[in-house]
């Protein structure tokens, strides 16, 4: 006789971008964001923000290759090489070892019922002290901070890592935000 309930598979569908625990579809961390009004929906379709969601997608591509020495630098679009750069010096400069890079997770919480699910970038070392870090592409956002610590809880770290958004730019250069 079984002594506890099995353990339900957790799936992420990349190109769907659905999670599932089990049977469960769990809402996504952005989605909770859209939904509360605290992030923009970016469901409709025009060149503009096509081109940035897709820049980002294989910026976040390149970044984490290079993160685990897999990167081929001559197969990269030249569009995307500033920012890689951009990550380069940020994680060069800062030390950074990663523990868990882009792999998605998701919370429960049994008493509350809060169940959601995400992907956060990277969660590692940064300057040797315990950080979840954001790779951004675009303009600095008020509601980043409130998905970092999102991210934290998918971490189950919520005591002692800080929480880290790194701003890549166009130019090679990267610009830093820290969140409470």
């Amino acid at each position: 006789m079984p002594t506890s309930p099995p353990e339900l598979a957790f799936r992420f569908d990349a190109e769907k971008h659905i999670y599932t625990l089990g049977d469960e579809q769990l809402p996504s961390v952005s989605s909770i964001l859209v939904a509360a009004g605290i992030a923009p929906a970016f469901s409709y379709r025009n060149s503009k923000i096509d081109y940035a969601r897709d820049l980002g997608t294989y910026v976040h591509a390149a970044c984490a290759l290079w993160d685990r020495g897999e990167l081929v630098e001559e197969t990269l679009d030249p569009a995307i090489m500033p920012y890689l750069a951009g990550w380069k010096a940020f994680s060069v400069k800062r030390g950074c070892t990663w523990e868990r890079i882009e792999e998605s997770d998701y919370y429960l919480d049994h008493v509350t019922g809060v169940r959601f699910a995400g992907t956060p970038d990277r969660i590692g070392l940064v300057d040797v002290a315990d950080c979840v870090v954001d790779i951004k592409t675009g303009e600095q956002k008020d509601w980043h901070g409130i998905q970092l610590s999102a991210y934290q809880r998918l971490a189950a770290c919520w005591g002692g890592y800080g929480l880290l958004a790194v701003y890549l730019h166009a130019d090679g250069t990267n610009d830093e935000q820290e969140y409470e």
